[in-house]
């Protein structure tokens, strides 16, 4: 059985995620899956610092895995809308 492209939740989580100039983005805070197909819709994408970090629901279909193991957001600005912002955690 070939296994290389499944993954641990926990292996995803904290990521980093970048633009494709490479500029650093942020970070996979959490996920968001389907729980009929069992697959992954959303990264919720931390971007920020020092306690004011700001959370995104990003299309998991718009990220993109490098050979280095980070994720790449390939999106165009008309897409931006695709990114909703999340105020709290309502998903808990």
């Amino acid at each position: 059985m070939q296994r290389r492209n499944v993954w641990l939740a926990t292996a995803l989580l904290n990521s980093r995620v970048r633009n494709s100039a490479g500029e650093d983005l942020g970070k996979i805070e959490d996920i968001v899956i389907d729980a009929e197909s069992g697959a992954i819709r959303y990264a919720i994408l931390s971007i920020g610092g020092l306690g004011d970090d700001k959370l995104f629901a990003i299309p998991w279909s718009s990220l993109s895995l490098s050979p280095s193991r980070d994720f790449f957001l390939q999106y165009r600005q008309t897409q931006a809308g695709a990114c909703a912002r999340i105020h709290a955690r309502p998903l808990a």
